[in-house]
């Protein structure tokens, strides 16, 4: 939780944190997006896909209870794309493997 509260405050806050809510655009999404996406730290490595999703998700609840509560008129929650995920194909035998396998089972 401390991890993503840092996130938070050090990449999305610096863009969000200075704009009243009534005044919050797509355009302002757009930017924590690419903020996030931008290559920081010791290590220069930016954050993957799904970590990015979840910290999307916490800025979208945001967002929504801003709604909830009058702060927002338009829906917020179409603004906060998620990215999509990459994900590795899973091929775990290869048709030897199986065929042998096969053969074991009663």
């Amino acid at each position: 939780m401390k991890e993503y509260q840092a996130i938070l405050h050090s990449r999305v806050v610096p863009f969000l944190g200075q704009i009243a809510l009534q005044a919050l655009r797509p355009v302002h999404m757009d930017q924590s997006v690419n903020a996030l996406r931008s290559p920081k730290g010791t290590e220069g490595r930016s954050f993957s896909p799904h970590r990015m999703n979840l910290i999307l998700l916490r800025v979208r609840s945001f967002l929504d209870l801003g709604r909830t509560r009058g702060g927002l008129q338009p829906d917020p929650h179409r603004w906060v794309a998620l990215q999509p995920e990459r994900r590795p194909d899973v091929d775990p035998f290869s048709f030897e493997e199986r065929m042998a396998f096969l053969k074991v089972l009663p």
